[in-house]
């Protein structure tokens, strides 16, 4: 089950650093997906790999992340950049995470996006979805953060032609009820052992991560609901 809550990320941040079993099994299990390019919202470069280039708003971390990777995380606004020809692999901000989506669909070659498994429900999302159906949807076994939600990996590529074929669309009377194009989503489910990663380790990991934080355990919450 996805949640909502603020407690799932940091709130003046927005910034969660992404494991690296997410990417390693994603592209170990779906080995069509497009090499990425670009992640323009870099963070740490945690999911920078290979000749990828990664653009991150936060002065202090673009200046590790480039550290860390060569000199090849830039500081500016990922959003004001040009994605015209690139292969978008990103976590972006949950806060305004339909900009980022909507700005890869508008200029990017491919976009592979990972998310709140949440963000594929609700009724005030069904539009987008029923008319930018994507090709992959990619779930992870475990959980890829010390929080409550889980996540998925969405994917769209071959977005130049999917351009084309929206433009020569809208030049027609349109079924709202209908895609605009043929609906073939791939799904598969992902974890950690594909990456190589024991689930163990990572429950290590996810438990000290969230109690450092001062989040509650779940027998915690329960408690206070009990109480209340």
């Amino acid at each position: 089950m996805s949640s909502s809550t603020d407690k799932n990320r940091d709130p003046t941040t927005d910034f969660y650093s992404t494991p690296p079993w997410c990417v390693k099994a994603l592209y170990h299990t779906v080995p069509w997906l497009p090499c990425p390019t670009l992640d323009p919202c870099a963070g740490d470069g945690a999911l920078m790999d290979g000749a990828m280039r990664g653009i991150e708003v936060n002065a202090d971390r673009a200046l590790l992340a480039g550290w860390a990777t060569g000199g090849r995380v830039a500081q500016g606004d990922g959003l004001r950049a040009s994605w015209a020809g690139e292969d978008v692999l990103m976590n972006p901000p949950f806060a305004n995470l339909m900009e980022w989506i909507l700005k890869g669909l508008a200029e990017a070659r491919s976009v592979v996006c990972l998310m709140r498994q949440g963000v594929l429900c609700g009724g005030a999302r069904a539009p987008f979805w029923r008319h930018n159906p994507p090709d992959l949807i990619a779930h992870m076994s475990n959980r890829a953060f010390a929080d409550s939600a889980d996540y998925v990996w969405v994917a769209w590529t071959g977005l130049d032609n999917y351009r084309r074929c929206m433009a020569d669309e809208l030049t027609r009377p349109v079924n709202m009820l209908q895609p605009m194009h043929p609906v073939d989503v791939q799904t598969v489910w992902l974890n950690r052992e594909m990456a190589g990663v024991a689930v163990t380790e990572h429950a290590r990991e996810a438990w000290a991560a969230w109690t450092e934080r001062g989040y509650p355990t779940e027998a915690q919450s329960a408690q206070k609901t009990d109480a209340s």
